[in-house]
């Protein structure tokens, strides 16, 4: 009863199981008995971390470094903890500090060369994530070793896609006799089956709700694959969507495949690509005749067991770089529902005409940022003197890591006496104080380009690096203003000086944007499900034809 490892063993078990609070109850049970156990203290940590309890588990790894300074995991997972509160200055530090202690631990490698992305900083991006690669070919390093790929400013797209590649060929082919049995009547009802950690609050809300609110049961049924670890309300609101919803959160690979194989799923949907929580090796086994990826990251997944990729023909021009087959929905890649806060907020009038100049705005992740976006904004920022520009993210409310970003920006040309680095409680009301949005590039930005639209607050996009490149072009050339897409970084600022003259147009742009999203294909929930679901036939039809030739 008195045995300190024992307690700590248990709740490793129990963490790895799930049971976060029984876990904690039993690291806490161990550091109690043993006042001075490092590990101990490192452990609750996590798992406080996991449950949602920050602040907690920041306190638990500071008792465990200073009971051993030299503890580099600990180091570790504090940076992990700074880094979840947007305070990466520290983060980046204390990953710095591990790596002082001990070079050799693979995820600290990662986690920094992560940490430099989302820092906007991507000079030592690859070089740390090659190292980390060096000590170990982990789940865990590839997934976040992709995510950074895809911002990467300098990696062209067939590098960046060659990476994915080179991630899918740790997996070996599947049989070719998985399928001879499987049901093949090209009419019958077909079973669909979306596989997402992300069936909770999380921005790809905004996008699979239209979707599957929509679907036609009658000749679709349709199974979730939740790998969602901690269930919300959305997620109670998801499982109303499904015919069948089966939690996968804690089940292995192959559990998983023998599940999806069990409700003879027909086409298997990946709703994550290489993002946290994606469940990529399920279909490295193959459970479905026809898998295709679609939302998420957003590009390729590198798998030869991944069928297709959905996109539109806007952000997949023929030069895109996947490895699957592109299939083009004829008109949008997404359909968006605004969430509460947006369905709350109304748009403002511009606030050009009561400020005397055009306030420029960015409300995005600071991983789609780097040194090519920081000059042209230097640039754009020097051809209109009188302008401003708001940035308006979580890592700008900590004042270390807001420090950072002035001198880092600074230092490519851009004017700090004019640009503010804030973080708002609630971004739809803060974007009643931007006339114009400015996306990113070579990465465009994401929900928030959907989110200012339906604020009134047009975007400067440019037509960059397929797919991902181009989220903003699909977006603004299907809400009819394709005008605002630009080519080049040049055409980018000379579209921004231009429109920022006209205060008149842009007030009454921004009056009628919010009914122009409405009429668009953008929130035409049913067309979109109409589109998706005659795709899905298709290539159903094209399955069940090659198998029976």
């Amino acid at each position: 009863p008195n045995c300190a490892e024992t307690y700590n063993n248990i709740g490793l078990v129990l963490y790895e199981k799930g049971d976060l609070i029984a876990a904690i109850d039993s690291y806490r049970q161990a550091t109690k008995i043993r006042p001075k156990f490092s590990e101990g203290y490192n452990n609750l940590g996590v798992a406080l971390r996991y449950k949602g309890d920050i602040d907690e588990a920041i306190k638990s790894y500071k008792q465990a470094i200073q009971i051993r300074p030299d503890y580099a995991e600990a180091y570790y997972n504090i940076g992990q903890a700074f880094k979840i509160r947007g305070e990466l200055r520290a983060a980046i530090d204390n990953f710095g500090q591990a790596l002082e202690i001990n070079p050799n631990i693979a995820y600290v490698q990662q986690s920094y060369s992560a940490t430099l992305a989302y820092m906007s900083n991507y000079d030592d991006v690859i070089k740390h994530s090659d190292l980390a690669m060096a000590l170990k070919d982990d789940h865990d390093i590839w997934e976040s070793r992709l995510y950074c790929w895809i911002y990467h400013p300098d990696l062209s797209a067939q590098t960046i896609c060659d990476e994915h590649i080179r991630w899918g060929e740790r997996f070996p082919e599947v049989s070719g006799t998985l399928f001879v049995n499987h049901d093949r009547q090209v009419n019958r009802r077909l079973r669909i089956g979306y596989v997402s950690p992300d069936f909770r609050n999380h921005s790809c809300r905004y996008f699979f709700e239209p979707l599957f609110s929509q679907h036609d049961h009658a000749r679709f049924e349709v199974f979730a694959y939740s790998n969602v670890k901690r269930e919300d309300e959305h997620t109670q609101r998801f499982k109303g969507y499904f015919d069948a919803w089966r939690d996968i959160s804690y089940v292995s690979d192959e559990d998983a495949f023998e599940m999806i194989r069990k409700d003879k799923i027909d086409i298997l949907i990946d709703g994550c690509g290489h993002m946290r929580g994606a469940r990529l090796e399920v279909f490295a086994l193959k459970p479905a005749p026809i898998q295709v990826t679609w939302l998420g990251a957003a590009w390729t997944t590198g798998l030869k067991q991944m069928d297709y990729a959905l996109f539109d023909p806007y952000m997949a021009p023929p030069e895109i770089h996947t490895s699957e087959e592109v299939l083009h929905l004829p008109r949008t890649w997404a359909a968006y529902r605004p969430g509460e806060k947006a369905s709350q907020a109304s748009v403002t009038l511009l606030p050009a005409l009561k400020n005397g100049y055009i306030t420029f705005g960015y409300s995005g992740r600071t991983e789609r940022l780097n040194y090519k976006v920081f000059g042209v904004w230097g640039q754009l920022l020097a051809r209109i003197p009188d302008a401003r520009l708001i940035m308006d993210y979580k890592c700008f409310s900590d004042p270390a890591t807001k420090v950072y970003f002035e001198d880092f920006m600074a230092g490519f040309g851009m004017d700090m006496d004019r640009v503010t680095l804030r973080h708002s409680a609630n971004i739809f009301d803060a974007l009643g104080e931007v006339d114009i949005l400015l996306d990113s590039f070579p990465h465009s930005g994401g929900t928030m380009l959907f989110d200012a639209l339906w604020m009134g607050v047009p975007v400067i996009t440019i037509a960059s690096r397929p797919p991902v490149g181009r989220i903003g072009t699909s977006l603004i050339h299907n809400i009819g203003l394709g005008d605002w897409v630009s080519e080049d970084e040049e055409s980018y600022i000379a579209k921004a000086v231009t429109f920022s003259k006209d205060f008149e147009a842009l007030s009454l742009l921004r009056l009628g944007m919010r009914e122009r999203m409405r009429n668009s294909v953008l929130m035409d929930e049913a067309g979109f499900a109409v589109d998706v679901e005659t795709t899905y036939l298709k290539i159903w039809r094209d399955w069940c034809k090659k198998v029976g030739s």
